[in-house]
């Protein structure tokens, strides 16, 4: 069962992507202070041990499930059913005036590391969104997050849940819950100033995901960002997205920088026995280090994924791209959008959001209970994509009850 949201769909010359989008449901750890913590790494990535500045290229990574070993170190392995590249190291140290950066996988999910050992980092680990894009294209998101708006006459809206409909318009929704689980980058920011329109310049891509997991420790002198830039120039600065997420989880955690901010932060989550950090934007949410390490999306996890758009099956497992081929090709911008949810209750809100990527077009429907009971169900939304030529995204999420 997977569990995801994808942060990149396309609708061209009649298509679209259908997304899938993470329920905000949360697997607490359970604390023990004096429990022996194992991390599920086989080191077949090998020792992580940058000496200059390196952009990891996720789409390397091989296609099967994540504890698949690797076949050569830091190769990786994208699980396409939990919607993660997995690094499974025997220990990683990252020295000062080094940068580690990503390069997005083509199906843009988050990223995991796994490792036995020590993780120092005296660099910097860096998952930010793009800026300043221009013109033809969307900013980038890190890796797991939305794009950026693209510029027009004036913005459109930036992607993910909780974008603004555009004119320089923030997000207004944090992506996720406290527990980071499961991992999501933040939403794309847009861009459109009075006066500086002629600008040209697209909205910030939202800040990546990233889990961090170590055996023993995760210490040094350097930092972690998942951060959504502000573009700047003249008129000021503006177009931020939403930052990310970071989960960092080991006997200890000791480091001076974590950051997931935008034009609205991100979320943190530091794990432990003993932590300790200098600067957290935003405050990170803290917990004792787990019994039982929780970072798979397993057959509890709530879920929702688009069935169909328009009466055209939707991939399991889509590209996203903005882009021809796209994943689903329909006649009519008008179309019924078939969900099928697992682990949500009848009396869940269900909503589905639909965004032109070449106007300022958006709006956000309601689905309706169909059939099935809370192990499986279906819903159907009804709504119109905007455009009737270009490109455009569905993304779809259930809002359960309060126990």
């Amino acid at each position: 069962m997977r569990n995801t949201c994808r942060p990149h769909g396309s609708f061209t010359t009649l298509a679209l992507l259908a997304l899938l989008i993470s329920l905000l449901g949360f697997v607490g750890a359970t604390p023990a202070a004096h429990a022996q913590f194992n991390v599920p790494s086989d080191g077949s990535d090998g020792a992580f041990n940058p000496t200059q500045n390196v952009t990891i290229d996720l789409g390397t990574a091989k296609t099967a499930t994540w504890d698949t070993p690797a076949d050569y170190n830091l190769q990786g392995v994208y699980d396409p059913e939990q919607w993660i590249v997995v690094y499974k190291f025997t220990s990683v140290n990252i020295p000062s005036n080094v940068t580690v950066t990503f390069k997005n996988h083509p199906k843009n999910p988050p990223v995991v590391w796994l490792v036995q050992g020590d993780v120092t980092i005296n660099g910097t680990v860096r998952l930010d969104g793009a800026a300043n894009g221009r013109e033809p294209f969307h900013a980038d998101g890190g890796p797991g997050a939305f794009r950026g708006a693209k510029y027009l006459a004036f913005s459109t809206g930036g992607f993910g849940w909780g974008a603004s409909n555009g004119n320089n318009g923030a997000p207004t929704v944090m992506v996720g819950n406290s527990g980071v689980f499961p991992l999501i980058g933040g939403s794309g920011g847009s861009w459109a100033v009075n006066g500086c329109i002629q600008d040209g310049r697209n909205g910030t891509g939202g800040g990546g995901a990233i889990l961090i997991a170590s055996g023993t420790r995760v210490m040094g002198g350097g930092s972690i960002r998942a951060d959504s830039p502000y573009n700047s120039h003249h008129c000021g600065s503006f177009g931020a997205g939403g930052g990310g997420q970071v989960r960092v989880v080991a006997p200890l955690v000791s480091i001076p920088t974590v950051t997931a901010t935008g034009a609205i932060n991100g979320r943190i989550r530091l794990e432990g026995n003993s932590i300790t950090v200098g600067n957290s934007l935003p405050a990170y949410s803290g917990a004792p280090l787990p019994t039982s390490f929780v970072f798979l999306r397993h057959a509890l996890t709530p879920a929702i994924r688009v069935v169909s758009i328009g009466g055209v099956a939707a991939p399991a497992d889509p590209t996203g791209a903005f882009a021809s081929p796209t994943d689903v090709v329909v006649p009519n911008p008008q179309v019924q959008i078939v969900l099928e949810c697992k682990n949500v209750p009848s009396n869940a809100t269900v909503e589905v959001e639909l965004r032109s990527a070449t106007n300022t077009n958006y709006t956000k429907v309601s689905a309706t209970f169909q059939s099935g009971n809370l192990e499986q169900s279906t819903w159907i939304a009804t709504g119109n994509l905007g455009t009737s030529l270009g490109y455009a995204t569905v993304m779809a999420r259930a809002v359960l009850p309060n126990p």
